[in-house]
């Protein structure tokens, strides 16, 4: 999984990545679903995600989405290109 679909089609800026929390880790009304630059040069998803809204994330506590799915961070719907 490397995007976010149509628009991780785009063929300049970073790449963007959806994510939220695994179950478990937050309750269920925090998993919201976070937008994430990633470089497109990188071969791998680096091991902190920062979302536009300035959440910070460590790979291993996030799944990686290929859509939207979920209640979406609406920081990041603002403030993602």
């Amino acid at each position: 999984m490397n995007g976010i679909g149509a628009l991780d089609q785009r063929p300049t800026g970073p790449r963007l990545l959806l994510v939220r929390y695994l179950p478990g880790l937050v309750g269920e009304t925090a998993r919201l679903v976070h937008v994430c630059p990633a470089p497109r040069t990188a071969e791998s998803i680096p091991e902190v995600l920062t979302a536009y809204c300035s959440e910070r994330f460590e790979r291993e506590d996030v799944e990686l989405l290929e859509g939207m799915s979920g209640m979406p961070c609406t920081w990041c719907l603002l403030r993602s290109p």
